[in-house]
């Protein structure tokens, strides 16, 4: 995805500059250098992929109140395995 407005990175906090080429989870963008790597596999999140990706973060606080820092990624295929890794240590 084509930024046309400044956002700042997830990875780094930097700023995306207009035109930068940047990849998305949801709401957060990373530069292409900053993509997240799945917690599983360690496949890294591209462009053609960021539908398919998932993520767990924590609160932070930040200047302008409070913000979500990621802290673990997951691709598509490993999120499924680790989403019943997470019921079957319910049970």
């Amino acid at each position: 995805m084509v930024v046309t407005t400044m956002v700042g990175c997830s990875g780094c906090w930097n700023p995306i500059g207009a035109g930068a080429q940047s990849v998305w989870v949801y709401d957060l963008a990373f530069h292409e250098i900053c993509a997240p790597s799945c917690r599983a596999c360690g496949s890294r999140l591209t462009a053609d992929a960021e539908n398919r990706w998932s993520y767990q973060g924590a609160v932070v606080s930040v200047q302008a109140g409070y913000g979500l820092r990621p802290t673990e990624f997951w691709c598509g295929g490993c999120r499924e395995l680790h989403e019943r890794d997470d019921a079957f240590a319910q049970d």
